[in-house]
């Protein structure tokens, strides 16, 4: 059975490592169902992100960088994707849609807009220019992993290790 591809720009799967030290950093893992409505999936990850290391520590970084490397004539194209995001990014357009909710939910949706969030997707696609991989064991478990190739260090408190499930597996 293939997985649908999900990724989200702040949520990667990687081995991280931080500072000089190159100790690896304990990596929480969470588990999301492919069974629960798309807007619904990410909900519970992002509010124990931003309620356990706060908006400061986790979005708040993320916001800093966008706001200094997305240019202000990028917003056309952004109003653009968010007019036809249903129609171009089907469940994916969905679950952003439902990040955004959270983040609105715990007061920092003027802070970090829908536009905002899809805007990070895309710009992440096109400039960080990571190397990922999928494959599956002989058991049938796929496996995603993704490397940060960019300077963005802040990602370290908004990387996990997601298991994606679908019917109980």
């Amino acid at each position: 059975m293939a997985l649908p591809a999900t990724f989200l720009a702040f949520c990667c799967i990687a081995a991280v490592v931080q500072g000089e030290s190159a100790t690896p950093l304990d990596i929480p893992r969470v588990s999301i169902s492919l069974d629960t409505p798309a807007e619904d999936r990410w909900v519970k990850v992002f509010e124990n992100l931003i309620n356990s290391k706060g908006f400061e520590n986790t979005l708040g970084p993320i916001l800093k960088y966008f706001d200094s490397v997305i240019p202000p004539d990028f917003q056309p194209a952004v109003d653009f994707v968010l007019e036809h995001l249903d129609e171009h990014f089907g469940e994916y357009g969905e679950e952003m849609r439902g990040i955004s909710a959270a983040v609105e939910n715990l007061g920092y949706g003027k802070e970090m807009p829908l536009g905002k969030i899809v805007a990070l997707n895309l710009v992440y696609e096109i400039k960080a220019h990571c190397t990922s991989i999928v494959a599956t064991d002989p058991n049938g478990s796929v496996y995603h992993g993704r490397n940060l190739d960019w300077d963005f260090t802040d990602f370290r408190n908004v990387t996990l290790v997601v298991d994606f499930q679908q019917q109980n597996k």
